[in-house]
């Protein structure tokens, strides 16, 4: 079911779902910065594709709809702050902290666990990763089956993984203002896995796993495209040689004896 919310004063999109056997009910943020374009696109994809599940799930695609509208990279445009250092907020300081306190009651403080998708913002490129903040969080980091994790206990106050007070992960991939596929495939496919890790979706029964025709999962496509541009931008390691034809030798002709003329007439 899609159905606004106010967030710092907007009206934003969000979409709730609501499974028929009950169990945890999971956050799912994008958009905490304005210019991260793949995990906006991710919660969306997440969301229509949800199918059947347990629990509740809860998706924002746009959280900060300001920095969303304006293009303003890493901060909010009204006051310049990090939106992802200012939680769980505060209802009487800046616009900043009074929408990092919206965010934190209405979304995060419900849920039993929180998934925050980002990406690198409008100037920045970046290998994809997970962040998670607590030992409880790490299974869950993993479960996005990312590249990276980075353990950042006791560093970077402020996200939303660490106010969150239940296991919740940061995962990142895209970047540099571009909407890109595989970007958008990562996020998406690690947050159905860490769905399933949570136990609101089905997970996939051993014997549908590698069946013909099955897409591969979004790592492995990833690690085969930088194959593949990496091979094209391989010089040849050996290059082949002209191969000189070879003159084919002329073969005898007979020897014509001169044409007889005519004798003169004089």
């Amino acid at each position: 079911m899609r159905t606004p919310i106010t967030l710092g004063g907007h009206a934003v999109p969000a979409f709730e779902s609501r499974g028929t056997i009950d169990g945890p009910r999971v956050a799912v943020l994008g958009g905490v910065h304005g210019c991260e374009y793949s995990s906006i696109a991710a919660v969306v994809r997440l969301m229509r594709g949800l199918g059947e599940h347990h629990g509740t799930v809860v998706g924002v695609p746009v959280v900060s709809m300001d920095s969303f509208t304006q293009r303003s990279p890493f901060v909010v445009p009204s006051d310049g702050k990090n939106l992802n250092r200012a939680f769980p907020g505060n209802p009487d300081g800046s616009y900043t902290d009074r929408l990092a306190y919206d965010i934190f009651t209405q979304l995060i403080e419900p849920a039993d666990a929180v998934l925050d998708l980002h990406g690198g913002d409008l100037v920045e490129a970046l290998e994809p990763f997970a962040i998670y903040n607590d030992a409880r969080s790490r299974d869950l980091a993993l479960a996005f089956n990312l590249p990276y994790v980075v353990d950042s206990t006791g560093s970077l106050t402020g996200m939303t993984s660490g106010a969150a007070g239940v296991p919740a992960v940061l995962a990142e991939a895209g970047g540099i203002g571009q909407l890109e596929e595989e970007s958008v495939a990562l996020l998406t496919d690690g947050s159905r896995n860490a769905l399933k890790y949570l136990g609101v979706r089905r997970a996939v029964p051993h014997h549908e796993r590698g069946r013909r025709g099955a897409r591969p999962p979004a790592r492995t496509r990833l690690r085969r495209a930088r194959r593949r541009v990496a091979a094209n931008r391989r010089p040849p390691q050996h290059e082949a040689r002209p191969r000189h034809k070879r003159r084919a030798a002329p073969r005898p002709t007979a020897r014509r004896s001169p044409a007889r003329s005519s004798p003169p007439r004089w």
